[in-house]
């Protein structure tokens, strides 16, 4: 064999990336446990909470912030608005406002929302944020996550199950997911919670997103929006990056019916 050809299969062999790792028989135990209730869970539950919202009369409170890079609030914009079912769409009071500091968008304004932001949102914040075939169910891209059970906590006062799904290091490097959690009503499979973290990356722009969806029981018995909180922090070339966090808090449900009686 010629030189050249032995330093280029050499350089080819150093370039390749090692096999992953074996799962132990207890890990691979684990994950297929994780699987069935993935597969087996209801995604569209936490929509229709968010659906359901027509049917009572409600408080929401909208926060919105600027962060610096040491997570720190240099801005912010509060409201608290009641509101109330109408035909065609819902009715929002401002009933509180507070604001202290001074937005700066920089070269991200024309990403950013109307300069007062709605006080309810204008999609349903699940149909946003969920995927319609997540990776990780995918038999060809599964390989690429590692699946955990995590400790049991409340949504309210309902114990939930809770499901951990992360990119493997290596074989999860390009995964836009990086990690999420799951959270499970475990009488029916539904799924109630989700905190999720997806990471773009390229030569010119990076975007880093944190998504959290957590519902509550509500006083009818189903399940009803509580908290949805989305962070963003953008950077692209030549800027100073910028990171956002939009909050918004739901409670004191009542039945519409038996507040207008």
């Amino acid at each position: 064999m010629r030189p050249f050809a032995v330093l280029f299969l050499l350089a080819l062999a150093a370039c390749t990336e090692p096999a992953p790792e074996p799962l132990t028989p207890a890990a691979a135990a684990e994950r297929d446990s994780v699987l069935v209730l993935l597969h087996a869970a209801n995604p569209e539950a936490l929509a229709a909470a968010f659906n359901r919202l027509d049917a009572f009369r409600y408080s929401v409170e909208t926060r919105t912030e600027q962060l610096g890079a040491d997570g720190r609030t240099l801005a912010f914009r509060t409201t608290t608005a009641e509101v109330v079912p109408e035909a065609g769409a819902p009715r929002a009071d401002v009933v509180l406002a507070d604001s202290a500091g001074i937005f700066d968008y920089g070269h991200f304004a024309a990403l950013a929302s109307d300069s007062e932001e709605r006080l309810l949102p204008a999609d349903n914040p699940a149909t946003l944020i969920l995927p319609d075939d997540p990776a990780y169910l995918d038999p060809r891209g599964r390989e690429a996550f590692e699946f955990h059970f995590a400790p049991d906590t409340l949504l309210g006062d309902r114990r939930v199950r809770v499901l951990r799904v992360e990119a493997r290091p290596g074989e999860g490097d390009d995964q836009p997911l990086r990690r999420a959690r799951l959270y499970l009503d475990p009488a029916t499979g539904a799924l109630v919670g989700i905190r999720m973290r997806r990471q773009m990356e390229s030569m010119l722009f990076s975007e880093a997103s944190d998504a959290v969806i957590l519902l509550q029981p509500g006083p009818a018995g189903g399940w009803l929006p509580g908290v949805t909180r989305f962070e963003t922090e953008l950077d692209a070339l030549f800027t100073v990056g910028r990171r956002f966090r939009l909050t918004r808090r739901y409670g004191d449900f009542q039945p519409a019916a038996s507040a207008e009686a």
